[in-house]
């Protein structure tokens, strides 16, 4: 059993300190409120303070090092890149209530933290750098991709990179028929649930050739992201994850039963 750290890396601290420096530099070329500006860019580190007064395992501190950093250079890539940082609120704290940024950023590092596919956890980190920039993304759109993320496996995060990707011509396959192996029946498992469940990919409905029916169209090369899907997708940074697990992904989907001579059809019959 891991034992117990009372403090964080003095790693984690640098990327605390490099968002909190970016931050407030940011802040302060736009509100031109060098005071305000100081408070903000202090507040991540102030939440790494608080975190990190937490028992941590070792593998617990690694992964928020891990999300940190990669939020840290993400954010200074951005920065250096002449993007500009939110404009409103989101940075604010008053007297009562701390910032936005402040409850998103404890949220993407305690889903961190609890996170067992380490693969995940850059990707988090991307998550938090962007929402610090996206003034479109607000308090409850900001949580709920933090929520999200935290909820969809890694084998989901690299099927919306999949189907997102030009890279790959998607299979006439029904999402739902699967071989006999289990690692068909998992990612067609992971796909239904992306599709029916959380609906964050879809394509157009069809129609019978007969009779003109409309039915759900699940036939996997039509998919697409839907809005949802397209905001994890910029958000998460999903186009950086590496070429050969998706590779790799693409031969799990188009596994057909042994001994059979073509995959079952896609559309309905009337």
């Amino acid at each position: 059993m891991a034992n117990p750290q009372p403090k964080l890396s003095p790693y984690v601290k640098s990327g605390a300190a490099t968002i909190g420096a970016l931050t407030g530099a940011a802040l302060q070329a736009v509100t031109g409120d060098s005071v305000a500006a100081s408070t903000a860019g202090a507040a991540f580190g102030a939440l790494l303070d608080d975190i990190g007064t937490r028992l941590l395992s070792a593998r617990e501190s690694a992964r928020i090092q891990l999300a940190s950093s990669f939020a840290a250079s993400a954010i200074k890539d951005r920065y250096e890149a002449g993007h500009d940082y939110r404009a409103d609120d989101f940075f604010e704290a008053d007297p009562y209530t701390r910032s936005s940024f402040e409850e998103v950023a404890e949220g993407v590092l305690l889903a961190a933290q609890k996170e067992h596919e380490e693969l995940k956890v850059p990707f988090m980190g991307y998550l938090l750098a962007n929402i610090a920039f996206e003034e479109t993304i607000d308090r409850t759109t900001a949580n709920w991709a933090i929520r999200t993320s935290s909820d969809l496996s890694w084998t989901q995060l690299m099927l919306l990179a999949l189907i997102e990707s030009d890279a790959h011509a998607l299979p006439h396959v029904r999402i739902g028929d699967f071989s006999r192996s289990w690692d068909n029946w998992s990612a067609h498992k992971e796909l239904m649930d992306l599709h029916t469940a959380r609906g964050l990919i879809g394509a157009p409905g069809g129609k019978t050739e007969r009779l003109g029916l409309s039915y759900i169209n699940n036939n996997l090369a039509d998919m697409s992201l839907s809005s949802g899907g397209r905001l994890l997708f910029g958000l998460m940074q999903l186009e950086n994850i590496d070429r050969q697990p998706l590779d790799e992904l693409y031969g799990r989907l188009v596994v057909i039963d042994e001994g059979a001579d073509t995959p079952p059809p896609v559309n309905p019959s009337d």
